[in-house]
């Protein structure tokens, strides 16, 4: 339209990246007492462990883990 002044203003918005995600925190390995025989000595690999431990997890002095499993009349850790 002869007269009419148009004028168009596009803003332009900035939109920072996000921050780097930061690095986990290290988390020391999980402490487990170690799980006791019925002569309350701490548990060691091979030996046999009670039938109602049968499936369970057990962990000797050094934190190893071990399951108490095999024969389920005579079971042991491995």
């Amino acid at each position: 339209m002869p007269g009419t002044d148009v004028h168009i203003t596009v803003a332009h918005l900035y939109v920072p990246p996000p921050p780097p995600p930061q690095p986990a925190a290290s988390q020391p390995p999980a402490q487990h007492s170690c799980t006791l025989t019925n002569s309350g000595t701490c548990i060691r690999g091979g030996e046999f462990c009670r039938q109602a431990d049968y499936g369970t997890t057990g962990y000797d002095a050094d934190g190893q883990a071990w399951v108490c499993t095999g024969n389920t009349t005579h079971p042991h850790w491995e």
